[in-house]
């Protein structure tokens, strides 16, 4: 069942996708209100986590990592908000220069010595540039997620090989690949199974409303699944430098401690 098209504060909705959430029934204000709001788990931690990391020696294109989960974050709040394509391409865009950043420093810290980095810092811009400019040209949703999905799986693939190869926590590792993965699991259900949970949603309480709104649970686990692999990287970068910032390095499930 595709949402009921209602008009709100927005006006009218000019992105390229809309998402199973009936638009503006909570709010006059919120196109997708749960879709909207579940953006939070993309601002808050990693926010929080750049504010503390910040003052120790770690390199500032790794802390970009979470500014841009950030801005990623802001970016698809926007774009639930309002459904307006601006925003769309807002929160794609940020997707893509997130998962292109996270890739180049995960090959960066595995191959400290690979004399060809700068071409592969070459190809990862142009792969980028080249799937956002085709993208805003087909507007096709589906030729960015697959070019986003490969650059989603390349991160996975060398995140796994930099966990073989002892350069950081398993334990980090696959806690974020079990997230996003479960992630993805909600998000192809909320794509596939909108009538049943729009019917299931009547016989609840608003209270209970999001756990039926899959595209907004999808939200909340791949993005803390995407900040933990934030702090994987960095953990691996730290290992891989053997920096000793103030005693032992672990991890306690919310972010990097120094004990």
């Amino acid at each position: 069942m595709a949402p009921i098209l209602k008009e709100g504060f927005w006006g009218k909705t000019t992105s390229t996708i809309d998402w199973c959430e009936t638009n503006y029934e909570v709010s006059f204000f919120f196109a997708e209100f749960w879709n909207t709001i579940s953006n939070l788990a993309l601002i808050i931690p990693p926010l929080i986590e750049w504010i503390r990391l910040s003052g120790q020696r770690i390199p500032s294109p790794y802390l970009l990592c979470f500014a841009l989960l950030i801005f990623t974050g802001v970016g698809s709040f926007l774009f639930h908000m309002t459904l307006k394509y601006e925003m769309q391409i807002w929160d794609e865009t940020a997707m893509v220069l997130e998962g292109l950043l996270i890739l180049y420093l995960l090959l960066q810290t595995l191959f400290p010595t690979f004399t060809l980095k700068p071409i592969v810092k070459y190809e990862l811009v142009l792969y980028g540039l080249s799937l956002i400019a085709v993208y805003l040209t087909i507007k096709n949703p589906i030729f960015f997620q697959l070019g986003f999905a490969i650059i989603h799986f390349s991160t996975q693939c060398v995140g796994w090989i930099t966990c073989k190869s002892r350069l950081s926590s398993s334990k980090i590792f696959w806690s974020a690949f079990f997230l996003n993965y479960t992630a993805f699991v909600f998000w192809i259900l909320d794509n596939n199974l909108c009538n049943y949970l729009q019917c299931f949603k009547s016989y609840l309480p608003f209270i209970l409303h999001l756990f039926v709104h899959f595209h907004a649970i999808w939200h909340i686990l791949a993005g803390y699944g995407t900040f933990i692999f934030v702090t994987f990287l960095i953990h691996a970068h730290l290992k891989a430098q053997n920096f000793k910032i103030k005693g032992k390095i672990s991890w306690n499930g919310l972010g990097l401690v120094y004990d």
